[in-house]
């Protein structure tokens, strides 16, 4: 029931605020500008602004963050962040239970207040065998997952595209394949 109120608020606010574009993403900032880390479910997102954040990092998103379309910056959506621990069980029966969830408070004067300018985006992948090496990719790579990430896109069309695009353009987009979250965020 919780999940589906906060999807519905979601989508509340996506509508009430359609000038911007959602990403599914998770986002922190710093002085340079945020850092914005968009993927699908599972890919490491929460666990990964959760340990930048614990490494000094203001906190801006754990699930969404909407962009401005004209400035790419990131604004605070700031929900409680949510991790994954590990799983309770090995073997076949571990694929049917989800890991027990982990709630991350964070502190009301470590939220970015301002909308931050999008700097970087890391898309992150969490695997058991990860390096840790992010790995550079192309503004038309780049592009194509962050049309993917957009919640909204459908309402913005050929607008929120080329939106994308110049953002792809305009700043580093790296994959980040991890095993080890803490190496990963230093």
């Amino acid at each position: 029931a919780i999940r589906a109120v906060k999807h519905e608020v979601a989508l509340r606010f996506i509508e009430a605020r359609s000038e911007l574009l959602w990403l599914h993403a998770g986002a922190v900032a710093n002085d340079h500008g945020a850092l914005l880390c968009p993927g699908p479910w599972g890919a490491g997102k929460s666990s990964l602004i959760t340990a930048l954040y614990r490494k000094g990092w203001q906190y801006l998103s754990d699930e969404l963050v909407p962009i401005n379309m004209h400035t790419h910056t990131a604004t605070a959506y700031p929900l409680t962040p949510t991790t994954r621990g590990k799983s309770r069980t090995t073997g076949p029966a571990s694929d049917y239970l989800a890991p027990p969830r982990i709630v991350t408070p964070v502190n009301e004067d470590a939220i970015c207040t301002a909308p931050a300018p999008v700097q970087a985006i890391v898309f992150p992948r969490y695997t058991t065998e990860g390096e840790n090496v992010p790995v550079r990719m192309s503004p038309a790579a780049v592009a194509v997952e962050l049309i993917k990430h957009c919640q909204n896109i459908e309402h913005h069309k050929q607008t929120g595209v080329k939106a994308l695009c110049k953002l792809a353009e305009n700043v580093d987009g790296f994959s980040l394949p991890f095993s080890d979250v803490d190496q990963a965020a230093h």
